[in-house]
């Protein structure tokens, strides 16, 4: 799966958003494994939030620039309603640790160690950064934390 993941990392980024097809997959509490030992799920730390998730490998170079932005992105906006949440892709608990606690990185995370909630989501490459607005559906999704998904971000913050 890391092969096919850096392979159509490329070809799947040079598509425009509108053009692929992805959803959020139903079901993903079930798909997703709590890195830590919280107990909550991750619909639960969502729940009527702006949701930023990063799906993300130690192996991934633009990952490991990513997480710290995410990280003070959390720190900067979690009053406001935004929760960042990283989903590691195929990899063992204590490597994605290790990498978490090198970076500082203090948001919630989740593994998904058989690439299960990573196929359901039709994701093509990592790293894979998704937004959902505050009634749980995905409404943006990329390769980067750019400045235009970052504008997107603070619309879905704005005050209703």
């Amino acid at each position: 799966m890391k092969a096919v993941l850096l392979f159509s990392f490329a070809a799947w980024a040079a598509v425009p958003a509108a053009a692929q097809a992805i959803e959020w997959p139903r079901g993903a509490d079930a798909l997703l494994v709590p890195i830590d030992d919280s107990k909550l799920s991750f619909g639960e730390r969502t729940r009527g939030k702006v949701a930023v998730v990063e799906l993300w490998t130690t192996w991934c170079v633009p990952c490991r620039r990513t997480i710290p932005e995410l990280e003070r992105l959390a720190r900067e906006r979690s009053e406001d309603g935004l929760v960042v949440v990283g989903v590691n892709v195929g990899e063992e608990r204590g490597r994605a640790l290790k990498l978490l606690r090198s970076l500082g990185a203090s948001y919630p995370q989740y593994l998904d160690p058989d690439y299960r909630f990573t196929d359901a989501l039709g994701a093509r490459g990592i790293p894979t950064i998704v937004v959902l607005d505050r009634a749980g559906r995905l409404v943006d999704f990329g390769a980067a934390l750019d400045p235009e998904r970052l504008r997107r971000i603070e619309a879905l913050l704005s005050p209703l």
